[in-house]
């Protein structure tokens, strides 16, 4: 398995020695995997809090994003979005956003619903690379079961 890291990915999460990783332009999503050379049709949109709130709350960063899980719909790829903080630290809110942390939780899970993106809350970085590395692993285990 290779770790595809999208090249305009700003802030890139660390990965264990033994995970091999490749710079490469992905359509959508910061992450994906390669297994047997086949990329894997999910990927993982990663957002700190701030990028979280700025994404969903700014009507041209909203529109962006909306047309980037609707590519990844159109494409039958899951997008997960991992999400730099917990779900008490998004109701809780940032400081340089007038939006309030509920209303940012609702356009999070109203995109789940619309646009089959799901959210993955984390306490830390380390914990969202962990839990990319645990669903990548998991579909490699399983890939030979799943592909003709």
């Amino acid at each position: 398995m290779v770790i595809l890291i999208d090249r305009r990915e700003q802030r890139q999460l660390k990965f264990p020695r033994n995970i091999q990783t490749r710079m490469d332009t992905l359509p959508f999503g910061d992450y994906c995997a390669e297994v047997d050379g086949k990329r894997i049709p999910l990927v993982w949109e990663r957002k700190s809090l701030d990028d979280l709130f700025s994404t969903l709350t700014i009507a041209k960063n909203h529109d962006r994003f909306r047309r980037e899980m609707l590519a990844a719909q159109e494409a039958n790829v899951v997008m997960i979005l991992g999400i730099e903080g917990t779900l008490s630290q998004v109701l809780t809110g940032v400081p340089y956003s007038r939006a309030p942390g509920e209303s940012v939780v609702k356009a999070v899970f109203t995109c789940w619903v619309k646009y089959g993106l799901r959210p993955v809350f984390c306490q830390s970085r380390v914990e969202l690379a962990r839990h990319l590395v645990e669903c990548f692993s998991a579909i490699e285990r399983n890939w030979e079961k799943e592909t003709p």
